[in-house]
């Protein structure tokens, strides 16, 4: 059976070379617009895509905070997904700086961070991510909320 594929908006800052990455994962397409916020969106998911080295420089430069801010404003699922590896930043900034925004980022923002090597792992994750958040909220649609 051939599932019906996901059509993802895909803010059209985002490198051309994503939608031929695309192509290659079975289920996922991209319609390109402009986003107010985030960088790809489905539904009521938002997701933020961040090389390892813009992530480290929107932490020094702040950024990261009004968009982490405006993600949780706008959408009630929010990830932030780092393609590449901490050990692999041309980035001055240190490890410990990261780290500790990383947690922040997990412990005082609510936000689920993940980091995967390569944007055709970034493609898997973020349809995978899609469809299980999607199941997990049918689910607990269909089953109502028990009163306790």
């Amino acid at each position: 059976m051939v599932s019906k594929a996901i059509t993802v908006i895909c803010d059209d800052r985002e490198p051309k070379s994503m939608d031929m990455i695309a192509d290659t994962v079975e289920g996922i397409t991209f319609e390109r617009k402009r986003l107010k916020t985030g960088d790809y969106i489905y539904e009521n998911i938002c997701v933020e895509r961040k090389e390892i080295n813009d992530f480290c420089g929107s932490i020094m430069d702040g950024r990261l905070e009004s968009q982490v801010k405006k993600m949780k404003e706008d959408f009630p699922h929010n990830f932030i997904i780092v393609v590449g590896r901490i050990k692999d930043r041309t980035s001055d900034i240190h490890e410990n700086c990261i780290l500790g925004k990383m947690t922040s980022l997990i412990v005082k923002h609510d936000m689920t961070l993940l980091f995967v090597d390569d944007e055709f792992q970034f493609c898997f994750v973020l349809k995978s991510l899609i469809k299980k958040t999607l199941d997990k909220n049918s689910k607990v649609m269909k089953g109502g909320i028990k009163n306790e």
